[in-house]
């Protein structure tokens, strides 16, 4: 596997990742470390120097892998059902959310590091509080709906999905209650842009334009 600086197409990175290896790689959100399964570990390795800062055993097959925002800690999701979370500078477990009871395809965390949202293959996300460990609601979704991100705004959590048939839905994420619905009408290719600051999301279509509130049930502006 070679890392490249794309900005002066140096190669910062090359090493062997052929053998027993997952395609499970992440970047940490300074871009100075890079965390991949090689074998029946996870390596997290600095990317400029190549030195390995941290190993942690794992010989389940992981599901799911992501940092959190300040890259102190990986969050694993593995075939048995199992989640647990790793200090990236230690290489210790710091939590262990097992058992999940469910296969998870997904994970994320809250900008905030606060919670750690995992998508399921039963149609359903759950919300975990990081730092008590526990779970804090589950949402149950469509089975044609797929997790697309979470967002913090005013100090409150949302999550956001979509669905086969163009139909975008924001959700509370600590109360799991559905807040809007948007249909784009003319199934045409739906993508949203996200207000910086306010509750405030642009449904953008072949056809049209609409300004949403998070929580509305109709559109602010056409």
């Amino acid at each position: 596997t070679i890392i490249t600086k794309t900005s002066t197409g140096r190669t910062v990175l090359n090493f062997d990742t052929r053998k027993d290896t997952s395609s499970f790689f992440v970047f940490s959100p300074d871009e100075k470390s890079i965390i991949y399964r090689e074998k029946k570990t996870i390596v997290i390795r600095d990317i400029e120097t190549g030195t390995v800062r941290a190993m942690i055993p794992y010989k389940k097959t992981i599901t799911g892998l992501t940092l959190n925002f300040n890259g102190t800690v990986v969050a694993v999701a593995s075939t048995d059902t199992t989640l647990r979370l790793w200090d990236t500078g230690t290489g210790k477990l710091v939590a262990d959310l097992s058992p999940v009871k469910r296969k998870i395809g997904y994970l994320d965390f809250t900008a905030d590091d606060r919670f750690l949202t995992t998508n399921s293959y039963d149609s359903s996300i759950q919300v975990w509080d990081v730092e008590t460990g526990k779970l804090a609601t589950t949402i149950s979704i469509g089975p044609d709906d797929m997790y697309s991100f979470n967002l913090v705004r005013n100090g409150k959590y949302y999550l956001v999905t979509r669905s086969y048939e163009s139909v975008m839905k924001v959700w509370d994420m600590e109360s799991g209650k559905l807040l809007t619905s948007a249909l784009d009408k003319y199934n045409s290719s739906l993508n949203y842009i996200l207000h910086p600051s306010k509750a405030q999301f642009i449904i953008d279509t072949k056809f049209s334009a609409e300004i949403w509130d998070i929580g509305s049930t109709a559109p602010a502006l056409k």
